[in-house]
């Protein structure tokens, strides 16, 4: 069933990225968008819908029942409606290029993308064909240590007993997942709209999977999956025009992903051994896509990772790590702009 999950998980948050790329951009402003972007965007939307479902049965009882039933309304409406857009613009797209042909032109709508290091070719590809070898290498390391690995941190975390819990009593924050008790003070609010521990009942619902195998296997290896992606996407962003480069990045990140394993608050360690948790996925999938679309200036997508952050990790009023890489790369951007500004206007004063 784990198998099933991934196998069905995968193609619905590329299908919904997808969508939301058509929507947000126009068929000439698609340039530097990347394959990634379609998985990383329909996962922050996964995450989106995970919080409307856990909000909605919050205030239906804190029932996890009335979360599965939402959570599978609220995504099988919104696949229905990314096949529709992606049908409408497929079809819309086809007939401009049509057109473009019956009138001789260049066919309309086609993103352009950054132009490759074409030089020596043969050369090239040699030297990619070991960086591509250690790449291959490490990327199964990282997932058999994942999938068959034993160790797990379960300091000061208590997710898969609250998932438990959650499952056990079919309620949400109302039963104590260390003692089995009710809550006696009760829980701070923004602990209650965090929708992870929500977002992995409801799968353990849907798919008949036991919690531990889910929360422990599952769901790192997708956490791992969105972080090649993530990293991916910023390779693209670091050197659009040199892919031994970015192949190099992503040898190192990985290289980083293996052996920065050793304590707590290491990114490997977060990745191998917590995969789970909310500040693992935002430091190895969030974190690196948002420094990935600042630097594209894709500010549309880029509230994504700010708002799915909000979701799933403890912040100040939804006032995270996103909103300060967000804040600082808009502020540099507003600066270069004022700088470019004042050197055009000293250019037309000298003229």
């Amino acid at each position: 069933m784990v198998a099933i999950l991934c196998v069905l998980l995968i193609p619905v948050t590329v299908l919904m990225g997808k969508a939301v790329l058509k929507i947000l951009y126009s068929a000439g402003k698609r340039e530097l968008l990347f394959w990634e972007d379609a998985f990383l965007t329909g996962a922050v939307l996964l995450i989106g819908l995970a919080e409307a479902a856990h909000l909605g049965a919050m205030a239906c009882g804190r029932s996890v029942s009335a979360a599965v039933k939402l959570f599978a309304i609220l995504t099988g409406g919104m696949v229905l409606v990314c096949a529709a857009v992606l049908t409408f613009c497929c079809f819309r797209e086809n007939r401009t290029r049509k057109n473009g042909r019956a009138g001789g032109g260049q066919p309309a709508g086609k993103a352009s993308c950054p132009a490759e290091d074409r030089t020596s070719p043969e050369r090239f590809v040699k030297r990619e064909v070991p960086v591509l070898v250690c790449l291959g290498i490490l990327a199964v390391i990282l997932v058999y240590k994942i999938l068959a690995g034993m160790s797990v941190y379960m300091g000061e975390d208590i997710t898969l007993e609250t998932v438990t819990s959650f499952l056990q009593a079919d309620r949400m924050y109302e039963i104590n997942p260390l003692t089995g008790i009710p809550y006696q003070a009760g829980l701070p609010s923004r602990l209650k709209i965090l929708c992870l521990p929500t977002l992995y009942a409801v799968l353990c619902r849907l798919f008949s999977v036991s919690a531990q195998l889910l929360v422990w296997k599952a769901v790192p290896f997708l956490v791992l999956l969105g972080a090649f992606a993530a990293y991916s996407c910023l390779a693209k962003s670091l050197f659009p025009k040199n892919r031994l480069h970015r192949e190099l990045f992503l040898l190192f990140v990985l290289l980083i992903f293996l052996l920065g394993d050793d304590m707590y608050g290491m990114e490997g360690f977060g990745l191998l051994y917590a995969g789970f948790q909310g500040t693992a996925i935002r430091s190895a999938v969030l974190l690196p896509y948002l420094f990935s679309l600042c630097i594209r200036k894709k500010w549309r997508l880029a509230l994504g990772p700010v708002l799915a952050e909000a979701c799933i990790v403890w912040t100040l009023y939804g006032l995270g790590a996103g909103v300060v890489v967000l804040g600082i790369f808009r502020a540099a951007e507003a600066i270069g702009r004022r700088h470019a500004g004042r050197k055009e206007v000293s250019k037309w004063e000298n003229s």
